[in-house]
């Protein structure tokens, strides 16, 4: 049994999937829930991360948190919530992912990243750890699901070269990738 690390995508879009929108039901957060109790069973000791700009490890009572409203609350000033809370910094959890080899991998995210973050370097900050982890022989699992959200979805490019918000979507799918070994994932 190796270690499991789990890493939530903390960004504030997130929040739209576990603010409950009835008489849908939001399958991510018993999802979430099935996956952390997975996560235990399946290594010899479970860490859990937060990660938007910046990777953020989280104790148990931080985890409960992620799966509901207020885990996806910013609590430092107005101006660098705005900055941390949107943004998927995916290329760092794919990084720390190449570190330890003997790990299995946990991501819940909506992958959802913003046009200027898949372009020149910055794309290949994102798909060159990908690419590390399939030369190691690993093995990635994707699995999407349709989940009601009741949010807003931010940085959404649009023909004249800005971006927008959008508040209107009563359904979005969010992903789980498994990375490590194939009897694992």
């Amino acid at each position: 049994k190796n270690p499991v690390y789990v890493f939530f995508d903390g960004s504030l879009s997130m929040k739209g999937y576990v603010v409950k929108q009835p008489p849908q039901d939001s399958i991510y957060v018993d999802l979430l829930d099935q996956l952390t109790s997975a996560a235990e069973d399946l290594g010899s000791e479970t860490l859990y991360h937060k990660f938007g700009k910046k990777i953020k490890p989280l104790n148990e009572k931080e985890v409960v948190r992620m799966m509901q409203e207020n885990g996806y609350d910013c609590p430092d000033s107005a101006e660098k919530c705005e900055l941390d809370n949107k943004e998927t910094r995916l290329d760092k959890v794919f990084k720390a992912i190449t570190a330890d080899k003997s790990g299995t991998y946990i991501v819940t995210t909506d992958l959802f990243m913003s046009s200027k973050d898949l372009v020149g370097t910055k794309k290949a900050r994102l798909t060159q750890p990908l690419k590390e982890i399939l030369k190691q022989g690993k093995s990635i699992g994707i699995l999407g699901v349709m989940n009601s959200f009741n949010g807003i979805i931010y940085d959404i490019p649009t023909n004249e070269g800005g971006d927008i918000t959008y508040a209107n979507a009563k359904k979005r799918p969010f992903f789980v990738l498994i990375i490590g070994d194939a009897k694992n994932v």
